[in-house]
Formats: C-alpha cells, sequence, structure tokens
C-alpha cells in the first residue's frame, strides 16, 4: 500500500477554506445556541408557557441534529 499521498498532501482549492471557515462559524454559533436552549431547559421557572417549552424542546433536539450534521461534515 502506498503512502505517497501523505508525504505529498493534495493541495485544496481555496474554496476550500472558505468551506471550512463557514462550516466552523455555523459550529460555534450551534454550540452558542445549544448553551442557551441548556440554560433556559436548566431553569424552568423563567418561562410557564408549555406552548413555549414544547417548541423548546423541539427547538434543542432540531439543534442537537443540526450539531451533529456539522461535525460530520467538518
Amino acid at each position: 500500500m502506498s503512502t505517497h499521498w501523505l508525504l505529498y498532501p493534495l493541495d485544496c482549492p481555496p474554496c476550500y477554506s472558505l468551506l471550512e471557515e463557514a462550516i466552523d462559524r455555523y459550529k460555534d454559533k450551534l454550540t452558542e445556541l445549544a448553551q442557551l436552549m441548556e440554560e433556559l431547559k436548566n431553569h424552568p421557572e423563567t418561562v410557564e408557557d408549555f406552548d413555549f417549552q414544547r417548541k423548546l424542546r423541539e427547538a434543542d433536539r432540531k439543534i442537537g441534529n443540526l450539531l451533529d450534521e456539522a461535525k460530520r461534515a467538518a
């Protein structure tokens, strides 16, 4: 098995680094949003609207899915 590619890695086009930067920004934003959601879940006394809590749980699930997807894409 040749390890030639390990010694001479392929050069990626400049757009790839732009894509990596965008993915990193999205992951940072998703992490920040997930932390905010966790804080809201840990302090339920601040919110007594049951519909809001239901929507919060749904948003939390979707954020988790997006974060997992972003991590797999990187």
